[in-house]
């Protein structure tokens, strides 16, 4: 969720698309460990490139 902009203004009325794969590992109960992968691109491209980026998360819990 995007809390610092407007996704109609700062994409040119493009829109956005995340795709995303998360992973999630709790080989015992306390530790969790979470890797998430997204790829950010425009939902609507025409006649240029639709790639904005990707990122990668790592967050590893402890409870």
């Amino acid at each position: 969720m995007d809390y610092f902009g407007v996704i109609p203004l700062t994409t040119q009325d493009r829109g956005l698309r995340n795709a995303y794969i998360r992973l999630v590992s709790s080989p015992i109960p306390a530790p969790t460990l979470s890797l998430r992968v997204h790829d950010f691109a425009f939902a609507e491209s025409p006649g240029g490139e639709s790639s904005v980026g990707q990122e990668i998360d790592v967050v590893w819990m402890w409870r």
